[in-house]
């Protein structure tokens, strides 16, 4: 639940998404870093958190963890937004804007 509760605190409200290292998870919660995973699977398994792969910005072909807390806001996601994300939300989220995504 400390990883849920990190989530609701660090989530973009306008994205839907939390962006948070595995230091910072450690940092945040005290949970050593060896047993993420298997907390992240355990939220994931029963749909409290959904693990979206995004771009990192000045890295072709970099891509971090973002999760999503479906039950929040359950139609803000990669499927209505992020395939489309500007490149002023990427910014925000620390991506780069997919694939001519803003471009004109």
């Amino acid at each position: 639940m400390k990883f849920y509760l990190l989530f609701v605190a660090l989530r973009d409200n306008e994205a839907n998404l939390t962006r948070v290292s595995y230091d910072k998870i450690v940092d945040y919660t005290g949970v050593d870093r060896n047993r993420i995973k298997s907390g992240l699977s355990l939220l994931a398994a029963n749909s409290l958190v959904h693990i979206e792969h995004m771009p990192v910005l000045g890295i072709d072909y970099g891509v971090s963890n973002a999760y999503r807390l479906p039950q929040l806001d359950p139609y803000v996601h990669q499927g209505t937004r992020g395939r489309g994300l500007d490149s002023g939300l990427a910014e925000l989220l620390g991506g780069s804007a997919p694939f001519g995504a803003g471009k004109q």
